[in-house]
């Protein structure tokens, strides 16, 4: 088992959509893919065509890319087809059942490092990167997805990250804590403790531990910003521009136009993160 998985099993995410909690999620999803598609590079990809090909990162169970492809199917007649992404196997199954359900199509799914896209060999029209997933990667990496992102879609491609201001929601707002309880009741009670820093890469350190059941995944994660992921997005991309939720300091970020820059420079971790340096 991945420690992604032992991660996800730990903390209980609601991905499932055949719950409560997780149709209401899904709906509120397909609200936030309204506004979304609305935006003129969005349009602009879509109309005329027939076909349009979503590639999900970090795509989970897919509540991203259904409420992204009923969002487009609301609007614009065309066939859609979905390449989801993710290191779990679990999740992916469950991403091509609900696929089935709710949109009526079978999708290519693939168990691989989404830093590493262009090794799939694939194309897109658009990039999802959904569930405010983009802790999972440290600055490298970040560098990696985006690479590999805009190697893979058009050259109107659009890449769509869902994002916060962590700096300003954890370390201002509430200050950061060694200990936070995640989850509590009376069967699960999920600790989250501090267990480090890396500064060269850019990294947190975190235990996630249920008291009950002693499961455990040691995790790493990175405090992203909107600007810090958006930076790194206009590297690769020659436009960018952000979507706002209900608060602030939330929202979509759309890129578009890749650039043509290849990714396998960056196949190789720098010095500094590598070893080789003294």
């Amino acid at each position: 088992m991945s420690w992604l998985e032992r991660l996800y099993r730990v903390i209980g995410w609601t991905e499932d959509i055949d719950t409560p909690e997780g149709r209401k999620r899904l709906q509120e999803s397909i609200e936030k893919m309204g506004k979304v598609i609305n935006h003129p590079s969005i349009q602009e990809l879509i109309l005329g065509k027939d076909k349009i090909t979503i590639i999900d990162v970090c795509s989970g169970k897919g509540i991203g890319f259904i409420a992204l492809a009923k969002a487009i199917l609301q609007k614009h007649d065309v066939r859609i087809e979905i390449i989801a992404v993710d290191l779990r196997q679990s999740a992916l199954e469950k991403a091509e059942k609900y696929a089935e359900e709710e949109l009526g199509i079978k999708i290519k799914t693939y168990v691989h490092d989404v830093a590493r896209l262009w090794e799939l060999g694939v194309s897109a029209d658009i990039g999802l990167l959904y569930g405010f997933s983009t802790p999972h990667f440290n600055p490298y990496d970040m560098v990696r997805l985006a690479a590999g992102m805009a190697s893979i879609l058009g050259s109107k491609g659009a890449f769509l990250v869902e994002e916060a201001d962590r700096i300003y929601s954890t370390c201002q707002r509430t200050g950061y804590k060694d200990v936070i309880p995640d989850y509590v009741d009376e069967n699960k009670v999920v600790l989250s403790i501090e267990a480090g820093r890396e500064p060269l890469k850019g990294i947190n350190r975190r235990l996630i531990i249920d008291l009950i059941s002693g499961n455990r995944v040691m995790s790493e994660f990175r405090l992203w910003d909107i600007a810090g992921t958006a930076s790194i997005l206009w590297c690769f991309f020659r436009h960018v521009d952000f979507i706002r939720y209900r608060h602030p300091y939330s929202g979509l970020l759309i890129a578009w136009e890749p650039r043509g820059l290849g990714p396998r420079h960056y196949a190789e971790n720098p010095e500094i993160i590598s070893g080789q340096s003294s």
